[in-house]
């Protein structure tokens, strides 16, 4: 399978970059080259878009150095594996075929035509429009579009190369994720069952579940916040200063992952400055030197990003700051970026007192459901609860558990105050299963095969409950992670182009619209959609949909139009020769504020300066007539779309 090789050349080529990247002491450390290396790979991608060569033998010569890199290391070394992660025992070797049992639906999910909403906006439709222009180009019309796209470059090559499912790219960080759980918690100390339940709690999850079937960014902002955080332990045990580089390379993989990792490079300071005063008084050099270092490596990591949206709107964050940064975009303003601002901040409720504040980190755990944005649209699952007690025991934890407590508060009190998306706490989830195991194996004592027999009865019965405790709040999330996110009998359905048709049309209430325009309307058409949701992966047609607010164009010229002819002028002016418009949304917003005059001039559009070539459901797909043709027979009449 053309993905499937696809993903597994970009990550094996991204350790031969790393490995050159790496100092030479820590080349060896293979999930640290990783990082670099995915930089390298995303980067000259970026890079290929951005001087118009986005061809298939491009992408691929892009992997070809990374390989053979690999390929001249592996070849030259003769290294031992070092058993680290193999489980030895009978425990461990179930709580190894529980995560094996876990990934395996998960993965056959990560193989199904891609549905997730984000997917069909940006990080899938960007990079198809990127690859059918051959040129990374701006879409002023999709904001998104100005977020870091590093991961979008990732899935720019597994589409370009011919694969169908993206997906298995955010699945490969996922594993990543997993396997930097098991190295943190080597670190910690953590025995190596102990280290596994860590493991297992991930995809037990059903938020880390559910997104590792989706092509999505989360989870490679997830692995590069853990792999910060093991680079800042190993540096306060041995202080050795390139790990503050290591630092600041994952800190940077971070924010070209997500604007809302600058909460990393603010935690990490904070940290940095703590470990300074613990080691007594020193010099204002080796204040600066430390401090600098990881957050300077960080902005350089991500500045390619930065530069790009300061040279397109001004605004290296944009479309967020706009009151600070001097932004202009002729696809967005001022009012629709405070509208976005209040939209995010939907996510918990619309009137949070501060009670719900204060609660909302444990209720996001207890409550949180998908597609519900007062629930936070996710869950997390209540497995995540039993990191709480660990702050009972702080005067007890080693200064690295200290740390690691210091980091999920920051990061929680940031998510509390910001847009409370279930998601947005994902990065935070490795770090509290290792706080979670490590709390069971150290405070509460679990039980080794050296003190169970020494142990009083009592003492032995409290271990037990804790470990029923532990096992059966994992096993909930567990069940709920392959009951919730079950996609009906559609196992590998992308073998079979029936399937996959029958599969989206099953998921997508828009589809079978797109395979109309795909198959009915000339290759020269252009759509404007309006209030459709801007789902564009699926489409193969140009098309004009506003990002978020999918009606303000069609509003904006709609008011700005004085005669019946000049709607459809200003339509026809901009190329459209196509208008698909889901009603029911539509009339939803508009109906109770149009005035009498208005609503004849939308009537008379709809029913004599347009076309209707087909309904499916909710969507209407006309043909915009010239404003000079004739009158013609009444098609549909808005008002009776109101109950569809």
């Amino acid at each position: 399978m053309i993905s499937a090789f696809a993903t597994m050349l970009i990550f094996l080529s991204s350790l031969g970059y790393g490995r050159m990247l790496l100092p030479k002491q820590f080349r060896e450390l293979t999930l640290f080259a990783v990082v670099p290396g995915i930089w390298i790979i995303s980067h000259l991608v970026f890079l290929a878009g951005i001087l118009d060569f986005l061809y298939p033998c491009v992408l691929a010569l892009i992997l070809t150095p990374g390989l053979i890199l690999l390929l001249i290391h592996c070849v030259s070394r003769q290294e031992k594996f070092h058993n680290t992660f193999m489980p030895d025992s009978i425990q461990e070797w179930l709580i190894a075929a529980a995560i094996i049992i876990l990934l395996m639906p998960a993965l056959n999910n990560a193989l199904l035509p891609p549905t997730a909403r984000d997917s069909m906006v940006y990080h899938l439709a960007l990079p198809k429009l990127y690859l059918n222009n051959h040129a990374w180009l701006e879409f002023p019309q999709n904001i998104y579009g100005y977020f870091p796209g590093m991961i979008e470059a990732l899935f720019t090559l597994v589409l370009g190369l011919g694969g169908e499912f993206p997906a298995l790219i955010h699945f490969g960080f996922g594993i990543l994720t997993m396997l930097a759980v098991l190295e943190l918690g080597e670190l910690l100390g953590l025995e190596k069952k102990a280290r596994l339940l860590c493991c297992l709690a991930l995809p037990a999850t059903p938020l880390f579940f559910q997104e590792m079937t989706w092509a999505y960014v989360d989870l490679a902002n997830s692995f590069f916040w853990t792999m910060t955080v093991i680079a800042f332990v190993r540096w306060i045990h041995g202080k050795k200063s390139t790990f503050l580089i290591l630092i600041g390379m994952a800190a940077g993989a971070a924010l070209c992952c997500k604007y809302t990792s600058l909460i990393l490079v603010f935690a990490l300071v904070v940290g940095l400055l703590f470990e300074l005063k613990r080691e007594g008084s020193p010099s204002i050099g080796k204040i600066f030197s430390v401090i600098f270092i990881p957050p300077v490596i960080a902005v350089l990591a991500v500045s390619p990003w930065w530069l790009r949206n300061i040279i397109l709107t001004g605004n290296p964050l944009f479309p967020f700051f706009w009151d600070i940064f001097p932004s202009a975009s002729v696809g967005w303003d001022e009012k629709r970026a405070a509208m976005f601002d209040v939209l995010l901040h939907r996510y918990g409720g619309v009137s949070k007192s501060t009670m719900d504040y204060f609660i909302a980190p444990f209720k996001v755990f207890l409550m949180g459901k998908d597609n519900n944005p007062d629930l936070y649209d996710g869950k997390p699952g209540i497995y995540y609860l039993l990191v709480w007690p660990v702050f009972f025991f702080v005067r007890v934890c080693s200064r690295d558990i200290l740390y690691l407590l210091g980091l999920v508060v920051i990061c929680l009190v940031f998510w509390t105050f910001s847009s409370q998306q279930a998601r947005f706490i994902l990065v935070i989830l490795p770090v509290m299963s290792v706080l979670i195991g490590w709390m069971f194996q150290n405070i509460l004592a679990w039980p080794g095969k050296s003190d169970i027999k020494s142990a009083s009865i009592l003492k032995q019965a409290g271990r037990m409950l804790v470990i029923v405790t532990l096992l059966a709040l994992l096993g909930m999330n567990m069940t709920t992670s392959l009951i919730g996110f079950t996609k009906g009998n559609f196992l590998f359905c992308g073998t079979s182009e029936k399937n996959r048709d029958n599969y989206l049309a099953a998921s997508l209430d828009y589809y079978g619209m797109y395979r109309y325009i795909n198959n009915n309307l000339p290759k020269s058409a252009k759509i404007f959609m309006v209030m459709t949701g801007n789902y564009g992966y699926y489409l193969n047609r140009e098309y004009f949909s506003d990002a978020i607010f999918e009606s303000h164009t069609f509003n904006r010229i709609f008011e700005e139009s004085t005669a019946n002819a000049d709607l459809t002028r200003a339509l026809r002016q901009n190329s459209w020769t196509h208008l698909l418009i889901r009603f029911d949304f539509f009339l939803k917003e508009r109906d109770p504020i149009l005035t009498p005059q208005a609503r004849k001039r939308l009537e008379y559009f709809f029913n004599r300066q347009c076309s209707l070539l087909k309904v499916t459901g909710p969507f209407f797909l006309y043909e915009i007539l010239p404003a000079d043709i004739a009158s013609r027979p009444l098609r549909i009449d808005p008002k009776k779309a109101r109950g569809l």
